[in-house]
């Protein structure tokens, strides 16, 4: 016999996986180009200031630990943009796994069927956070930015020699 608790507790699971579903798509929607001009920006900042700070004539501790500033704060604003998506991806990704953990050791078929459809559902709604479906957000885009910026960087300083 199934507990009035234990299948309610399970609807509501289900209701909540569809809100954090549906809240990523209106974020996806919503902020897709604020989000994208954001990185670009912080990409180009990131290759312009260090290359003012190596090619730059002025060698003054003010001018160095300025342009270290800037450069900390477009790191920041990096990382306030990936981290949160990466961690709520994080934590979708544990979810089908303890779905099927549950579904292991319940015996109930009301039950049962209930965590197959939330199973079902979390296999189908996979989140994904995006900039305008051009570029998943996720801790390899830091990776691909710092190559990037290398890149960018070195092409920039032997174009000025």
């Amino acid at each position: 016999m199934i507990t009035g608790s234990r299948f309610d507790r399970i609807s509501s699971l289900l209701k909540v996986h569809s809100f954090i579903f549906n809240a990523v798509i209106s974020i996806n929607d919503c902020f897709g180009y604020p989000l994208l001009f954001i990185m670009i920006s912080c990409l180009l900042h990131l290759v312009v200031t260090p290359f003012f700070l190596i090619t730059g004539p002025q060698r003054k501790p003010l001018f160095v630990l300025l342009q270290v500033c800037w450069i900390l704060v477009h790191l920041g604003r990096l990382l306030i943009i990936v981290e949160p998506t990466h961690r709520c991806i994080q934590e979708h990704e544990k979810t089908n796994p303890l779905i099927v953990h549950l579904l292991s050791i319940v015996e109930e078929q009301e039950m049962r069927r209930k965590l197959e459809v939330f199973a079902t559902q979390g296999q189908l709604c996979v989140i994904h956070f995006s900039l305008c479906g051009i570029v998943t957000i996720r801790r390899s885009l830091l990776a691909s930015i710092a190559s990037a910026v290398t890149t960018y960087l070195v092409i920039m300083i032997q174009l000025n020699e």
